[in-house]
């Protein structure tokens, strides 16, 4: 719709006198004004274009009605009257700044330095829903020193008081948004996601913060597209956002951006079919609740859930904004677009009449709707908390001294309130008071200690540094020695993988004397006794390996309690592939010609175990010789604790890729031997428990490489307790159950063993 506008119309925004005048820059209206023929219109394609929100003009008259209850209260500010000075920011920067040069200025035309005001006095400039705005306006007018409130930043970068002193807001920091948004990804389990933001910077610092937290927290981003603004939008953006969003798989999809983006979001979403997938939107949605909203088709939000700032009805409010009509305030653009959309007007070919357009208050009520929204809230609080600054510094000893003179408001400089009326002397134990260039500024805040420092009672200017040895307490005002961080015999988790290494030591030792008392078995025979015997002692010494692991580390611990389980363990791997290769060569040797009756004997097997053996312990030397183990005290890794561990360095991990290469060969040799007859059957529980050891060691690798402290240590002592233990259970039950529970079948297994006489029979009883 539009207007030809023949007469000439203010662009000096609303203005109310008073003795203290609150500045007030609000985005109401879209990101250009027209500066000839008025023409809006739901969406900007054209340099002439204004983009209308109907429910921003709630946010602006907020500060008309918050003004106009303070002015009518009797216990604030009772003998001050506020008046205002409010422009429209259109969203657009370099408009912004020339109405925070016109609210300097007073009056319409630009007069930089100069107050061209004859009444009022300037107090503070309340606006800047965006980050953007807000650290355009604190750099470009600092040298002024006027309070700025923003009503909508969420840059964390803005609470930076060094930079920024006088900076303020009504809403939180996006770090409170991050947070809040990775507990609903972690509450509801979603962990596949896709994020659409726009291409503000701050959204864009946000963004990487929220990648960062989604993915340490094991979530996996699909996809994250910038959604370009209205200034830089392109006919080609929504074609693209949809086309990534449809191929996608992401079951969560995040949107991050403020009001102006979503209804190029609308627009984007107006050809994509209804999905299931859940929205999570990180912006103001309350216009969703407008009346006249009902024209877009929100089924693609089905289901979706909004992460927004806290808010509050006003009472009075919205009885306030039904009633308020703007007929005493000198007409200006604001005024007038605010006529045409919430007045009755008659148009004529399109265009909206604006001479024609009467006040209806049930229209008003069904276009400003009937709660206060989001955005009106936090603009609300910032002009109260000016109002009661304003009070504390006129109750102060500096307002006094003035003896409420005549002109005494005009020694009210800019920089001395708020900031001068909250100061202290000093700051609470655990906080410390801002500095500039290392001395504490006159104005301050307190910011709390950094991470391991303290304060203490006769000082709470600076912070202490706590020594490395030692930590905060909760309340920061001493140091506490730290926790010692390890695996100790005194806590559940160590007592238990001790006992289980105990128990374990033990039914291999139980194992070995059932076999040596049942030595001239045809069971224990056909096992390979004195090999069996070998493994079952290695296996012994290896579960009580693990208990060197378990306790308080020294020099000597670190030093050799990786050498002795690898020599333990790999005699064991070592005598299972040895078993693994006699089982190959007594299968081959009966084969007429065979060349390998050479090799039977005690001998092959012992010469396996020894070279294998011996290899590993030239490793173990070589480590020890150029690179050992050596005690180390992690002080910084873990809050409050030391951690305590052993530095292994690239030895332990050539030790175990040692094992793992014997365990391989087993393995293979094995798995195509355990379908040899019954005589031979030893082949399959030998690869059984090479599965066991790989299911065990596979996993091990990437829980040790992601683990901290003594859970480092936890994951390998049961590695080595599981794994040891697949091959005692897997090699050496089925015989134990044989000679104590079916007896008969023992001695059918022994006239089965001792059959083949001439030919078998003799190649497995050394």
């Amino acid at each position: 719709m539009g207007n030809h506008v023949e007469e000439n119309i203010s662009e000096h925004g609303i203005y109310h006198p008073g003795e203290m005048i609150i500045g007030a820059i609000i985005s109401v209206n879209g990101l250009r004004r027209h500066r000839g023929n008025l023409i809006l219109r739901n969406e900007s394609e054209e340099s002439s274009t204004v983009c209308a929100y109907q429910e921003k003009y709630q946010t602006a008259l907020t500060v008309l009605f918050a003004i106009d209850q303070i002015n009518n209260n009797e216990n604030l500010l009772p003998n001050i009257t506020l008046g205002f000075h409010l422009l429209d920011s259109y969203m657009n920067e370099p408009i912004t700044l020339e109405a925070y040069l016109k609210i300097l200025s007073g009056w319409e035309f630009l007069v930089p330095n100069y107050k061209c005001r004859s009444e009022g006095h300037l107090l503070a400039m309340v606006g800047f829903p965006s980050s953007v705005l807000s650290q355009l306006v604190a750099k470009t007018f600092a040298m002024y020193g006027y309070p700025q409130i923003s009503y909508g930043a969420t840059d964390p970068l803005l609470r930076n008081k060094l930079m920024f002193p006088y900076s303020y807001h009504t809403v939180g920091s996006s770090v409170h948004l991050e947070k809040a948004l990775n507990s609903v990804l972690k509450h509801f389990g979603w962990t596949w996601v896709g994020i659409i933001h726009s291409d503000v910077e701050s959204n864009e610092n946000a963004i990487q913060k929220l990648k960062y937290s989604i993915t340490r927290g094991g979530g996996c981003i699909e996809f994250s597209e910038k959604f370009l603004s209205s200034l830089n939008y392109k006919d080609s953006e929504p074609e693209r956002i949809l086309k990534v969003i449809s191929n996608s798989t992401a079951t969560v999809i995040i949107f991050w951006a403020d009001l102006e983006f979503v209804y190029n979001l609308y627009r984007l979403l107006e050809n994509l079919t209804r999905t299931k997938r859940v929205w999570l939107l990180i912006t103001d949605m309350d216009h969703l609740l407008m009346p006249t909203i009902d024209e877009l088709d929100l089924s693609p939000f089905h289901g979706a859930l909004e992460i927004q700032m806290r808010k509050k009805e006003i009472p009075g409010l919205m009885s306030f904004l039904w009633n308020i009509t703007l007929g005493q305030y000198t007409e200006c653009y604001f005024i007038l677009y605010y006529k045409a959309i919430i007045y009755d007007c008659e148009s004529l070919n399109g265009s909206v009449l604006i001479k024609t357009c009467k006040h209806n208050k049930t229209r008003k009520m069904r276009l400003l709707g009937s709660m206060t929204l989001v955005s009106s809230y936090p603009v609300y609080n910032a002009i109260y908390a000016l109002a009661h600054a304003l009070q504390m510094f006129m109750d102060s000893k500096y307002w006094k001294e003035l003896h409420r003179e005549k002109g005494a408001l005009s020694h009210l400089l800019p920089w001395k309130t708020p900031p001068r009326s909250v100061c202290t002397d000093s700051c609470p134990v655990g906080f410390r008071k801002t500095t500039l260039e290392g001395k504490p500024t006159c104005c301050f805040d307190c910011v709390p200690c950094p991470i391991g420092e303290v304060t203490n009672h006769t000082d709470t200017i600076s912070c202490w540094k706590c020594p490395d040895d030692q930590w905060p307490n909760e309340k920061k005002e001493k140091c506490i020695p730290k926790q010692v961080n390890y695996l100790s015999y005194q806590e559940l988790l160590g007592t238990t993988l001790a006992s289980s290494a105990v128990v374990l030591s033990v039914t291999a030792l139980l194992t070995l004397i059932i076999f040596t008392h049942y030595q001239k078995s045809a069971v224990v025979k056909a096992t390979n006794r004195n090999l069996s015997f070998l493994l079952l002692s290695s296996l012994t010494f290896t579960f009580c390996s693990c208990l060197a692991f378990i306790g308080y580390p020294g020099h000597k611990t670190c030093l050799l309690r990786q050498t002795v389980f690898g020599l333990c363990f790999t005699v064991s791997v070592s005598s299972v592939l040895a078993k693994t290769v006699l089982v190959v060569v007594a299968f081959r040797v009966t084969k007429p010609g065979s060349q390998l009756k050479r090799f039977i004997g005690q001998k092959l097997p012992f010469f396996i175990v020894g070279v294998c053996s011996s290899t590993q312990a030239l490793i173990c030397a070589l480590w020890l010789g150029t690179c050992p183990p050596t005690l180390f005290f992690d002080l910084h890794s873990q809050p409050g604790q030391i951690v305590i561990e052993c530095e292994e360095h690239i030895g332990f991990y050539i030790m175990l890729a040692y094992i793992g290469c014997l365990a391989m060969g087993c393995f293979f040799i094995a798995f195509p031997a355990r379908n040899l007859p019954d005589r031979y059957n030893e082949a399959k529980f030998i690869t059984f428990s090479m599965l066991v050891f790989f299911s065990v060691w596979i996993t091990f690798i990437p829980t040790f490489l992601s683990t901290k402290g003594k859970y480092t240590v936890a994951v390998e002592v049961f590695a080595i307790l599981v794994s040891a233990a697949g091959v005692l259970v897997c090699l050496f039950f089925p015989k134990c159950f044989i000679i104590f529970c079916t007896p008969g079948k023992s001695k059918m297994a022994a006239r089965k063993w001792s059959r083949p006489s001439t030919k078998c029979a003799n190649l497995w009883q050394f």
